[in-house]
């Protein structure tokens, strides 16, 4: 590769790479290539303090978000199905059965087999749509990296967290990915209403929810024991494990009041007229209630009353 141009699978026609992949050039801040109507990418790319650089590309089928793998096979050991098979895994153990997301992470584990966790790397983040760049600990990027993978490998239990790769946002804070993950289990109540579905508009099983995918993250961890020398895909799961964690209890504590305090304009009833030609606001937890005296609403603008 010469001068600022970096080159990595799926985009210029014509263009084939030794793998036989198509190929897309990018620019530092600049991307070649226009939106493709028939997949979505996302490339990962980390500069370390040594000069080296490791760069990762995911290429996903429109418009279900389908990854397409590249894993040559033979695949390793490690990827057999019933290598550290989850518990809670449907697909049917055989010979030839293999996990979909240790198969499609191969690339990653063994590029990352000999890096520490502590260790920092500039990471840039590249979509369609944006990019996002930070120095960030590796652990928490590899973590960003996975979450993409395991979210997009046909994973039974995992499948349920795709939607969000959509919007993908590398090196989120816990509060961010609990937001998204809450807005996308919401979102998914309603298609599974309008498919004639029960849905828990209540969130009563979304701790379920994420027990179901603790799991696969513990059980992944047991699996990449048996094989990585370095620590950060380990700790990258055990992280992901962590914000599952956090996101199960997060209904039950007071953070989910304070989350809802963003929501007020949503928690009002339609405002009707009230004395003084002002409108009152009547707060949803008073609907079809008697209210025994008109509360006034006021607004104040350097001293004046605002109609």
């Amino acid at each position: 590769m010469g001068g600022d141009i970096e080159y990595f699978p799926g985009g210029i026609k014509g263009a084939e790479s030794a793998t036989g992949c198509s190929l897309r050039a990018a620019r530092r801040g600049f991307i070649v290539s226009a939106v493709d109507e028939k997949h979505f990418w996302i490339r990962y790319r980390f500069d370390f303090a040594d000069g080296g650089s490791k760069d990762f590309f995911l290429e996903l089928e429109k418009p279900g978000l389908h990854l397409m793998t590249t894993t040559k096979w033979p695949y390793p050991e490690w990827t057999k199905l019933t290598h550290f098979q989850c518990p809670n895994c449907p697909l049917a153990p055989g010979p030839d059965a293999y996990c979909p997301v240790a198969v499609n992470l191969v690339g990653v584990i063994e590029a990352f087999n000999d890096v520490i966790s502590h260790h920092e790397a500039d990471v840039e983040v590249i979509t369609e749509s944006r990019r996002y760049s930070a120095r960030v600990n590796v652990t928490h990027a590899v973590g960003s990296l996975i979450g993409v993978f395991m979210a997009t490998s046909a994973c039974p239990i995992m499948d349920r967290l795709k939607p969000m790769v959509l919007t993908h946002l590398p090196f989120p804070t816990t509060e961010e990915s609990i937001y998204r993950t809450i807005a996308t289990y919401m979102m998914a109540q309603y298609f599974r209403s309008k498919n004639g579905l029960s849905a828990d508009w209540t969130l009563a099983e979304f701790p379920k929810f994420f027990e179901d995918i603790q799991l696969v993250n513990q059980s992944f961890v047991r699996r990449l024991t048996t094989y990585v020398e370095g620590d950060v895909s380990l700790n990258a799961v055990v992280l992901l494990n962590c914000f599952a964690t956090a996101a199960k209890r997060f209904i039950s504590t007071e953070r989910i009041e304070e989350v809802e305090q963003m929501f007020e304009a949503y928690l009002e009833q339609p405002s009707k007229a009230a004395p003084g030609g002002l409108r009152e606001v009547v707060p949803a937890a008073d609907a079809g209630a008697t209210i025994s005296e008109p509360r006034t609403q006021h607004a104040v603008d350097n001293g004046r009353e605002c109609p």
